[in-house]
């Protein structure tokens, strides 16, 4: 007989190594983790300790979102994203159970990491060294001519393939990864895994200048920075790797000429930056968030229902064609399409999470005294990019970049729930 605990904290502890597989097996893993621990919970019949207000507050607003969906104008294409969204709810829960009842959960999840993160080192340096991209030529048999032919794509994608999301990867796990460094060096004292994970940072964030995603290399700075900056038990170590990555990221933009384009000319003609101010965006993004932003006014308070800014853009087309699935802003696609009542929360929740790693900071800079522990600081980092409101985004129901999200938010929610244990 299957033991429903046991696979639930394989499913869990093992994650990482799903969100290598894509979005197909990311979501997979996301639904089976839900479907076991509603049967765990029906089991055992003890669940009340896993609730709290904030996850009662998110089935609400999944419920609203659901609601939204069969009174907007295609109730079957708004379904598709909202039908199914509390399962990521499910899934926090499934994460905290397993984090509570295996002491063991957050050595595999870390040893989880390692090997993800390997994997991705390994195919990289075989596409950069060899111009020949692995997991292209195990799903299509290309070699490395055809491949050159028939992408022609200087990025590197390493295991994701022509999925060109290897940046989104490394900049949205390397918190979580640094938080599980940090919890698993306070509970196994391995120095040599610790020397030898602290090495794939530099390597990991090479690789993600090479990906040329520019907000996944924005995400990244902001996480290094405040984290080697203001954590408190991890100076020496901070600084060093913060001057390491500057000399790799300097010696990028002047001898990696593609990179210097990317990052620097093609950011600069997109804002219009001699016409404009250092602030700009791009004009079709501008274009998109007017989209929204006029949508939005329409349905104020309710918005037009999930997916259904890809419809009601068309009526709205400017010469820019600002119609796409969805305006590149997670914000803005909220306004659309959930109106004030899906606004509100989540920009109450970004800020709450804001105001209390500023407040750290405050604390740091004028008392030197440290409010939040290290790898909390992580954690709520991690928050801070999954929610980051000033960068073009995908979309807000994504399920791979909702499900690191949840997996950042239980595990937050576990060290929160012992922290108020000691305190009492």
């Amino acid at each position: 007989m299957i033991n429903l605990n046991k696979l639930l904290y394989f499913f869990t502890f093992s994650f990482p190594l799903a969100l290598l597989l894509g979005r197909f097996t990311t979501d997979l893993i996301v639904s089976l983790s839900s479907l076991l621990i509603i049967l765990i919970f029906l089991k055992y019949r003890n669940y009340r300790e896993f609730f709290d207000i904030y996850l009662i507050i998110f089935f609400i607003f999944s419920l609203y979102m659901i609601v939204r969906s069969l009174f907007s104008i295609d109730p079957i294409l708004s379904l598709e994203a909202s039908l199914f969204y509390f399962r990521f709810g499910l899934f926090f829960l499934a994460v905290l159970f397993s984090i509570k009842f295996y002491k063991d959960w957050i050595k595999m999840f870390f040893y989880s990491f390692l090997l993800a993160y390997l994997l991705i080192i390994i195919i990289c340096f075989v596409e950069i060294f060899f111009k020949f991209n692995l997991t292209i030529y195990l799903f299509t048999g290309y070699n490395a001519e055809v491949q050159n032919a028939v992408y022609s794509n200087k990025r590197i994608t390493g295991i994701f393939g022509t999925d060109i999301m290897l940046g989104s990867f490394i900049s949205r796990t390397m918190p979580i990864f640094v938080a599980s460094l940090i919890l698993f060096y306070e509970n196994y004292k391995s120095k040599y895994l610790h020397y030898v994970a602290i090495l794939f940072i530099p390597i990991l964030f090479f690789l993600n200048l090479l990906s040329f995603e520019r907000s996944a290399i924005i995400y990244f700075l902001i996480f290094i920075i405040v984290f080697c900056l203001f954590n408190q038990k991890f100076k020496k170590i901070s600084f060093l790797l913060l001057f390491l990555l500057l000399i790799i990221f300097t010696s990028s933009l002047f001898l990696i000429k593609s990179f210097f384009n990317r990052l620097i000319t093609t950011t600069l003609s997109q804002g219009n930056f001699i016409e404009k101010t250092i602030f700009s965006i791009p004009d079709i993004y501008i274009a998109y968030f007017n989209t929204a932003y006029n949508i939005f006014l329409e349905n104020i308070f309710f918005g037009v229902g999930t997916k259904i800014y890809r419809l009601e853009c068309k009526n709205h087309i400017t010469l820019l064609d600002s119609c796409n699935t969805h305006p590149h802003n997670y914000y803005m696609q909220i306004l659309a399409e959930l109106g004030l009542i899906g606004f509100i929360p989540i920009t109450l929740l970004f800020l709450v999470i804001i105001y209390k790693v500023t407040k750290h900071i405050y604390s740091v800079i004028i008392r030197n005294h440290y409010l939040i522990s290290d790898y909390k600081l992580c954690l709520f980092i991690s928050c801070i990019i999954g929610l980051f409101p000033f960068l073009p985004t995908g979309s807000f129901y994504n399920n791979y970049t909702s499900a690191i999200l949840f997996l950042t938010f239980a595990i937050l929610a576990h060290s929160s729930k012992n922290y108020y244990k000691k305190q009492e």
